[in-house]
């Protein structure tokens, strides 16, 4: 479940959670053909997520992403702690009569400041 930093939920069911690192780095091609890279500071944990929510779980989590409010994940007994890098990328997953009986799967990189 994923749920805004004032309690809304923001989907109902987590598909997955894959944690990572993002370096921060400087390529260079040196005068004689070979690279140098220097890494600059840590490298910030990051996860890429992808989620079960409906149009109004939706919603609450493209506000989230648009206002940098912080998020929590829980996912497989772990939680994820952090904001949203941008907007998540969403396909609808079932059809419904209606958009509140829709599902759509979301996808969408975060910054992760607290996991556990």
């Amino acid at each position: 479940m994923i749920k805004d930093a004032y309690n809304n939920t923001c989907a109902h069911r987590v598909l997955s959670v894959i944690p990572n690192k993002d370096p921060n780095r400087i390529e260079q091609k040196t005068i004689n053909g070979r690279y140098h890279i220097q890494e600059i500071g840590t490298a910030p944990d990051v996860a890429n997520v992808k989620a079960l929510c409906t149009y109004d779980e939706w919603e609450n989590l493209v506000a989230a992403a648009a206002s940098a409010i912080p998020i929590n994940v829980d996912f497989d007994g772990m939680y994820f702690d952090g904001i949203i890098r941008a907007q998540p990328i969403s396909e609808q997953h079932t059809r419904g009569f209606t958009k509140s009986n829709r599902l759509y799967q979301a996808a969408f990189n975060m910054y992760v400041s607290e996991k556990g």
